[in-house]
């Protein structure tokens, strides 16, 4: 409503669950929710499930939309996944579109030409999904298990330190709010505590980069080998002690 109030045209609602960067898991009745509003408003629902299988805190309420029950709309409700995050293969660069809509399934086909996967790629990626023992009972509970042990020591580093940690229950990252190390709050002062970090060799991604209207807020990437993980905290600290 407040894009049509300033005259912007919205033909979509993006919804990535669980959320980058908040790490937040919504929940199946707040999915239906907002499937209803975009389907009141004549809107496509896309859903992002990039972190679907990187939920790491048990009993954490998540449904794939595909799972959703009746859906408002089906021709205007879309879901997207892929390797990178949840198969911790960013290089592969393959990825899925599920959807009811066979005029966009088919525009999407003609324009995939052009950025096809190779086909050696799209057998190895075949073969990695059609190995559901493995997956199930070896990848996705280390997977997961190794997210929430890194999860749990950034988070109480940080707290250590006096930072607010938003509670997160998904992906590879924590939002943190570092505003309390800001001289004054604004996103030039954030900026200067960004290129502080930096200075020190680790990298944060400054809320103001994220489109956060708030400043003092970061975002901490949390997936890295726990040696590099332990430095990388080390470092964040150091830059906190100097201030």
């Amino acid at each position: 409503m407040e894009q049509k109030a300033t005259g912007r045209v919205v033909k979509a609602f993006y919804l990535v669950n669980p959320n980058n960067p908040l790490g937040e898991v919504y929940s199946p009745q707040l999915v239906l929710q907002l499937m209803e509003v975009c389907h009141r408003h004549g809107l496509h629902f896309i859903s992002d499930e990039a972190y679907a299988m990187s939920i790491y805190e048990p009993q954490t309420p998540f449904q794939s939309v595909l799972n959703l029950s009746p859906l408002p709309d089906p021709q205007k409700t879309h879901v997207i996944w892929s390797f990178s995050k949840d198969m911790n293969l960013a290089g592969i660069r393959i990825g899925a579109l599920i959807s009811q809509n066979k005029d966009l399934l088919h525009v999407v086909k003609n324009t995939s030409v052009y950025t096809a996967v190779p086909a050696i790629v799209q057998k190895a990626a075949a073969s990695l999904l059609n190995d559901t023992v493995w997956l199930d009972e070896e990848f996705l509970p280390t997977h997961r298990q190794r997210l929430r042990e890194a999860a749990h020591k950034t988070q109480n580093a940080l707290i250590s330190l006096g930072a607010k940690v938003q509670p997160a229950q998904a992906g590879f990252f924590l939002w943190a709010n570092l505003r309390c190390f800001l001289p004054k709050v604004n996103h030039d002062e954030e900026l200067a505590l960004f290129k502080r970090f930096m200075a020190h060799k680790v990298y944060l991604t400054p809320g103001s980069e994220m489109r956060c209207a708030d400043p003092g807020w970061f975002r901490i990437v949390f997936s890295s080998a726990p040696h590099v993980l332990e430095e990388g905290l080390s470092r964040i600290a150091d830059t906190i002690k100097e201030l």
